[in-house]
């Protein structure tokens, strides 16, 4: 392999001309728990409620593909390794065999945001006992790169509140094509090879297709996956270097010299999205009586920190009462699962519309386990939408982690109503008005649409509803 010194390193990363926030101290932290060699892992899925294998469940998460990148140290460049299962075939044998072939069982593996791909291989180790051993040292061994973001140890404006890896690596790589999503031909995120997939390894539907048009997909499906643990190896450089933190295997090859000038970039231009809804309630006031008395959501304009502080107390207090508050068994089903994403830092608030170019109050994400809250939905209706919306999406939550998977206009009505019971509780209690005050048939839900919270793995389905 090439050899690769820390100066190198340096000199190949782009600095953003904004300073951002670092805790050096900390990150420094996080990269002494790093061991090498690195083995920097990403799983693809795609959902279905179809029952197309046997140990199979309606909307389970069902991997086909994996990237790795294997560094054997910080001073080489990585090595490339993938896997994209069969066509037409299930894919999770193959895909299990493959990765302990290619993964060893007592080495360090990176991924970004793990809860994902330590399920995956939970649930792979569960359905394959003889592989089990292996598959469960790999989880044991994961490392979660999102750390340092996550905890806004590394803190750039233009994060927002986000820490995604679609969010970090544009601000941290704002010029390099190599690491530009949009750059890929046809697949530029998980909904896209998500949607790939659901074609590639569904026997019923991947002979719809051309030979060329499937060999098409699985070469944008390679591209895509490969990206993702690219831009992991380039992350992790840059850590190394924002904190100034030397590896061991560098330190006596390097001293660390600072940058003598910064590279001056231009961050990348917003592109607007015409066909997205520009003012949040647009949608809303046509179906409902919601009137004019609300605020609207502005397209350009920017969460401020003392809003984001003021939703955040909303939020505890919506939190606080719904664990509180929970009678049920349903209900205390739902607050357990609110409670264990809250300690995991799992929730999120966030200016989801803008960031899904959809109104809504907020979303479970299935891909990455998280609850997304509106910052401008709990500001505007307060603690009882905060309460609504919280555990509607607990109750997504709740079912995903079971394993339980209906209709999924049933799964809206049963998550929507057990959203207004509770927050009706807190209206009972405190006399705060709240906006959702009626319950709907399916039918009159699918006429409405308005105010759904939508899991963002189902977002392709629900975009025809609502």
């Amino acid at each position: 392999m090439m050899e690769r010194n820390l100066n190198e390193i340096k000199t190949s990363l782009e600095v953003n001309d904004v300073s951002p926030i670092i805790n050096k101290t900390e990150i420094k932290n996080f990269l002494e728990t790093i061991n090498y060699p690195l083995y920097y892992l990403d799983f693809e899925t795609f959902m279905t409620k179809e029952h197309l294998y046997d140990n199979m469940k309606p909307y389970q998460q069902t991997p086909f593909q994996y990237s790795l990148h294997i560094q054997d140290d910080p001073s080489k460049d990585p090595a490339h390794k993938e896997f994209l299962a069969e066509t037409g075939k299930d894919p999770r044998r193959e895909l299990a065999e493959n990765l302990c072939k290619d993964i060893p069982n007592n080495v360090c593996v990176l991924a970004y945001n793990m809860s994902f791909e330590k399920t995956r291989l939970k649930e792979l180790s569960e359905l394959f006992p003889d592989l089990s051993e292996h598959l469960m040292k790999i989880h044991d061994n994961c490392k979660d790169l999102m750390l340092p973001f996550q905890k806004k140890d590394y803190y750039d404006s233009d994060f927002g509140n986000s820490y995604s890896l679609k969010t970090v690596l544009p601000v941290l790589f704002p010029n390099d094509r190599q690491l530009d999503y949009n750059a890929l031909k046809n697949i530029h995120n998980g909904i896209d090879a998500m949607e790939a997939g659901k074609i590639i390894y569904n026997p019923n539907v991947f002979n719809k297709y051309s030979n060329s048009e499937i060999a098409e997909m699985r070469q944008d499906l390679l591209d895509y996956c490969n990206l993702d643990t690219l831009a992991m190896v380039r992350i992790l450089d840059k850590l190394h270097v924002v904190s100034e933190h030397i590896p061991s295997s560098l330190q006596e090859q390097n001293g660390f010299q600072k940058f003598e000038t910064q590279v001056e970039v231009s961050k990348p231009e917003i592109v607007k999205n015409e066909n997205c809804i520009s003012q949040w309630w647009q949608s809303l006031e046509a179906n409902s009586n919601i009137g004019n008395e609300t605020l609207v959501w502005q397209e350009n304009y920017e969460i401020q920190p003392a809003e984001y502080q003021e939703a955040k107390e909303i939020y505890n207090k919506a939190y606080n009462f719904v664990i509180e508050h929970a009678e049920t068994p349903r209900e205390k089903e739902v607050a357990n699962t609110v409670k264990t994403l809250h300690d995991e830092n799992k929730i999120d608030l966030d200016d989801t519309s803008k960031t899904l170019f959809f109104p809504v109050y907020g979303y479970y994400d299935l891909m990455n386990g998280h609850i997304c809250l509106d910052i401008n939905a709990i500001l505007d209706f307060g603690t009882a939408e905060a309460i609504d919306t919280l555990v509607h999406e607990g109750y997504h939550a709740a079912q995903n982690f079971e394993g339980h998977h209906n209709d999924m206009v049933e799964e809206e009505l049963r998550a929507w109503n057990i959203g207004l019971d509770m927050s009706n509780k807190y209206r009972d209690e405190i006399g705060e008005t709240i906006v959702r005050t009626e319950s709907y048939t399916e039918s009159e839900m699918l006429e409405k649409g308005y105010g759904y919270t939508i899991g963002a793995g189902h977002f392709t389905e629900l975009q025809g509803l609502v």
